[in-house]
């Protein structure tokens, strides 16, 4: 028991250890589940102002999906307008490219055209100078004359020879070639313009759609973050309770680690208390343990057999049930005598001497059946029918006083008051085994002063619990006879005497 006993104790000791670390981790836990409450709270609102966020999303990609739709209109518009230019552009280029080509073409025939004729006027200018020089008939003014015709003619042709360089100067002008080039380049520009133009309405025209999608996804993200948020409220508030629940589990563990912590220190204690016994003298404490210890039981005033356990309760219910037929058949007081001069407690007190006699002789009948059916002995006889008309006279005058009190219908609570009598007696169940209502009254009965009395006559019981059963019985009487003597003279002084007792024969 000692090695036991300390065991326990280092495992108790243990227990509060654990249950000490236990408490720590739920601290722990309890924190983080505050963490979490906190995060939740700031991931709803967060999920929150995003749902709004999301929401003026969706509204402004409704919007933009309208600009789209316009700017769509507007490429297309915007096509057929480069469409129209690229064609322009495409025969101004054609116009320059032509009007080019005939400035060169035109330079060279007039580089050519001035060519010859600076070659004719230097010719001329030559013959006006032979004319000059071949004839001197001239006078010296028309000679003056010729030759400053001469002169001019040379001017004419130097200038005519510069033109016809500058004609094919220009007809071989790089800058040409260049603007004709450029033109090309224009056109070829136009063309890509227009592609881009038809690509770019093309695309306009598929944006709308694709933005209205995007509009619709974020109002499902909206809804979604919505939720999220209503979600995230509820883990708070989850969290929240949980935290709570932990901190209490934390305080009932340190609750256990403390208990835990006093049960091994009393389990120790106790282990120091058990004595360390030597082996002789635990070898002598077997010894006293192992021997037996006789002890014999003594019953005292038993019942004999299963006769005198039915006459328990045959003597007192057979009583009860005859003094109710008694007082049936004759009725509680004669009512040919109410009227007249007689008192009230002579009148009551002759009623229930007439019904005595009976009882008498019930009572000898019930104990001569008991003697010779049940096997009772002969020698509690007389004990047996003293109950019996002591218990017939009580039981005769109650009758009398139900009877006086609530007429024909006394029968019936009568037959009810055996009924709560016999559960309440411990007759027929054990006064133990029945509920605590009838504990209370079953000594106060008058069914339980009869059956204690024929108990303790049938099985030799000393004559004090005897003396006490009958002494019950007759106060029972006595109080039921001055009950039924008050009510009787309170009907006497009715006006309506006749009428109003039924019960009175």
């Amino acid at each position: 028991m000692r090695t036991s006993l300390l065991k326990a104790a280092d495992g108790a000791t243990s227990l509060g250890g654990g249950a000490t670390k236990l408490s720590n981790g739920l601290d722990k836990a309890a924190d983080g589940g505050a963490q979490l409450s906190t995060g939740a709270s700031s991931l709803g609102n967060g999920a929150r102002q995003l749902s709004s966020g999301a929401s003026s999303l969706g509204n402004g990609l409704d919007t933009a999906a309208d600009g789209a739709a316009s700017a769509a209109g507007g490429a297309k518009k915007l096509s057929g307008g480069v469409d129209r230019y690229t064609d322009g552009v495409s025969s101004y280029t054609k116009g320059v490219n032509s009007a080019l080509g005939g400035i060169v073409a035109g330079s060279q025939k007039s580089a050519a055209a001035q060519a010859k004729l600076a070659g004719g006027t230097a010719q001329l200018a030559a013959g006006v100078r032979g004319v000059v020089a071949s004839d001197p008939t001239l006078s010296a003014q028309t000679r003056g004359a010729l030759t400053a015709i001469a002169g001019q003619l040379d001017t004419v042709a130097g200038g005519q020879s510069q033109l016809a360089a500058g004609s094919r100067q220009l007809a071989g002008d790089p800058g040409i070639a260049k603007l004709r080039g450029a033109g090309t380049q224009l056109a070829s520009g136009g063309t890509s313009l227009d592609s881009g133009a038809r690509s770019l309405a093309n695309g306009l025209a598929k944006l709308p759609g694709g933005i209205r999608s995007a509009a619709a996804g974020a109002d499902k993200l909206a809804s979604g973050a919505s939720q999220l948020g209503t979600g995230a409220d509820g883990l708070a508030t989850g969290a929240s309770q949980l935290t709570d629940g932990v901190r209490k589990s934390a305080d009932g563990a340190d609750q256990l680690a403390s208990g835990a912590n006093k049960i091994g220190s009393g389990l120790s204690s106790g282990a120091q208390q058990v004595p360390n016994l030597t082996k002789a003298q635990q070898k002598q404490a077997g010894k006293v343990i192992a021997s037996p210890v006789n002890a014999s039981a003594t019953r005292q005033n038993s019942l004999s057999g299963p006769g005198q356990i039915v006459s328990t309760l045959i003597v007192p219910v057979g009583l009860w049930i005859g003094a109710a037929a008694l007082v049936l058949l004759f009725g509680a007081v004669s009512r040919r005598l109410l009227a007249t001069g007689v008192g009230t407690g002579r009148l009551v007190g002759s009623a229930l001497l007439r019904g005595v006699v009976v009882a008498v002789a019930q009572a000898v009948l019930i104990v001569v059946l008991l003697a010779s059916t049940l096997g009772v002995g002969w020698s509690a006889l007389p004990l047996l029918f003293l109950v019996a008309v002591v218990a017939g006279i009580a039981f005769l005058a109650i009758h009398q006083l139900l009877q006086a009190v609530f007429g024909r219908a006394g029968t019936v609570l009568s037959i009810v008051l055996l009924g709560v009598q016999l559960v309440a007696v411990g007759g027929i169940y054990p006064i133990e085994l029945v509920s605590s209502p009838f504990q209370v009254i079953s000594p106060f009965l008058p069914m339980t002063a009869a059956v204690n009395a024929t108990t303790a006559v049938l099985t030799g019981a000393s004559g004090g619990a005897i003396g006490t059963a009958l002494l019950s019985l007759l106060l029972w009487a006595v109080l039921a006879f001055v009950l039924t003597t008050a009510v009787v003279a309170r009907r006497r002084t009715s006006t309506d005497l006749f009428s109003a007792t039924p019960a009175l024969t």
